[in-house]
């Protein structure tokens, strides 16, 4: 196996708890400020990240919904509401999109510098973004377990 392969297979695995999420929560909480932010928002956030980070190219970035002024960046509460339909679209497109990074991308290519920020490697973006992802999966179960719902699994890569 190759490190593009587990690479690949563990940024999917974070992809796979944030279907998670978003399948488990209810429409109770949804929409609620939780731990300072929106429920939602903070998913969308966590997706905000590679869908930057893992293009292959340097070319415009447009934030997912912009034109709703739901801040992806959590810089300020969402002024609209964004369904669990929309948010599984956009899981849809990161996933698509990390698909096509490792496509484009090798074992070897994973060690060279990103064409985005050329003071980092391929590679350090790929675990930065698995560790934010995490934080905010983590964040976001923390706030379900308050709530009494328990049954989320954990994903791991042993095929478990």
């Amino acid at each position: 196996m190759s490190l593009n392969e587990i690479a690949k297979r563990h940024i999917l695995l974070c992809f796979g708890a944030l279907e998670n999420l978003i399948d488990k929560t209810p429409n109770n909480i949804w929409n609620q400020k939780k731990g300072g932010y929106v429920f939602w928002q903070q998913i969308l956030h966590a997706m905000n990240g590679p869908l930057y980070w893992l293009r292959t190219e340097k070319n415009d970035f447009i934030e997912p919904f912009s034109d709703l002024n739901v801040y992806p960046e959590l810089e300020k509460d969402p002024e609209n509401i964004l369904s669990k339909d929309q948010i599984k679209d956009l899981h849809k497109q990161v996933i698509e999109l990390a698909n096509s990074f490792f496509d484009k991308i090798d074992s070897k290519n994973l060690l060279e510098a990103s064409v985005l920020y050329d003071k980092i490697s391929n590679l350090d973006i790929v675990f930065d973004q698995i560790r934010h992802l995490q934080y905010h999966i983590g964040h976001c179960e923390s706030i379900l377990r308050e709530a009494g719902i328990t049954d989320l699994k954990w994903l791991d890569c042993y095929g478990d």
